[in-house]
């Protein structure tokens, strides 16, 4: 009987003591996130880096601080509440905004820094404020920021300027390597400015994951073959177009961007470069070759003398070329051809009109 009351008394207790733990642990337990680290950004460029606080109750938005550890100090770098809070040597580029910190939500929060100096490398700690009462669950997180140079290089050495005409093939290579330690990843994209662009268009891109991406406007051509990218070795990009178009006159460039992979198994931008441009011209075919006629009405009697008179405007080289010419595309002829085919189609109504009216003579003399 007295083992029943013991069994009796202990589950009560027991009931409270899970009730008051699964009420601390549900009630006012913050947990703070920062991006996982470590973390590989290129000294001279923007960066950001995401925190977030859950778990809290009260005030749905919370403030936020970011701390850089040094191996001898702690050293303030920005808050969202105190503007006083950061030290001497981040003090200056948070006044002038290099420094910031961005809101996403009441709970989650960017820190951006524009141009990363090597100094910025160290321990970064996120911690949101306490705001009273018992402290529950935790109020900080750090990721390891490492800052590393910068070794991306794109160059173009073509030539500054190309003089094509509309149907000939162009050739463009620009050179893009990288000498980080780190394991990184290049795409390269070709660009086209043209004089009516209001931005440059993306021609052809070859990703980082070396699928080729085509830009709004080239699908089709490249779907047919007449454009593409090659990487040539290890550091050559290729741009090939068989057949230029009016439209692609303009400015042709290549830009490199460097990717790496986060702990967190995402893609991140690094670095980017882009090279100088090639001016690309391209002389339309209605421009190398002309007819001229001298008169738009040819009146002539009957035994008299007839003078037609075909010209030619252009290089030799085109001229005696059938895919300078749509025309003669067309017929499968050359253009001195088609002067040719046109006299002898003119002789042959002139020598039927002449049988056509002896014809009429012999029927009106019988």
């Amino acid at each position: 009987m007295v083992d029943i009351w013991c069994q009796l008394w202990h589950l009560p207790l027991l009931l409270c003591l899970t009730g008051l733990l699964q009420w601390d642990l549900c009630s006012g337990q913050i947990q703070v996130q920062i991006q996982k680290g470590p973390l590989y950004r290129v000294k001279g460029y923007p960066i950001s880096i995401s925190c977030s606080a859950t778990g809290f109750t009260g005030p749905s938005e919370r403030d936020f601080q970011f701390i850089l550890k040094k191996p001898n100090m702690d050293v303030s770098m920005i808050s969202t509440k105190d503007p006083d809070y950061p030290y001497g040597m981040f003090s200056g580029r948070v006044r002038s905004k290099e420094i910031e910190i961005q809101r996403l939500s009441g709970s989650s929060v960017l820190l951006k820094i524009a141009d990363l100096l090597e100094n910025d490398a160290g321990d970064l700690v996120c911690e949101t404020l306490h705001t009273g009462g018992a402290y529950h669950g935790d109020y900080a997180a750090e990721t390891k920021l490492n800052v590393i140079a910068d070794t991306l290089e794109a160059s173009y050495s073509g030539s500054p300027s190309q003089n094509v005409s509309e149907g000939d093939p162009l050739q463009l290579e620009c050179q893009v390597s990288s000498q980080t330690f780190q394991h990184t990843h290049l795409s390269v994209t070709w660009f086209l400015y043209g004089e009516e662009d209001k931005n440059p268009r993306p021609i052809i891109t070859l990703d980082k994951d070396l699928t080729v991406q085509t830009g709004a406007g080239f699908e089709d051509r490249y779907r047919s073959g007449l454009i593409s990218m090659d990487k040539v070795e290890d550091t050559t990009y290729r741009l090939k177009m068989p057949q230029v178009q009016q439209s692609d006159q303009g400015k042709f460039y290549c830009k490199a961007i460097e990717w790496i992979q986060d702990a967190d198994r995402s893609w991140t931008q690094i670095a980017q470069k882009t090279t100088t441009a090639c001016n690309v011209e391209i002389k339309p075919i209605a421009s190398d070759f002309s007819m001229n006629k001298t008169n738009t009405q040819l009146k002539v009697k009957e035994g008299e003398q007839l003078m037609l008179y075909c010209s030619m405007n252009g290089d030799s080289e085109k001229q005696t070329s059938p895919n300078k010419d749509p025309l003669g595309m067309a017929l499968g002829v050359t253009i001195p051809l088609i002067c040719i085919l046109v006299l002898i189609i003119i002789l042959l109504l002139k020598r039927e009109q002449k049988r056509n009216s002896e014809l009429k003579k012999r029927l009106s003399v019988g």
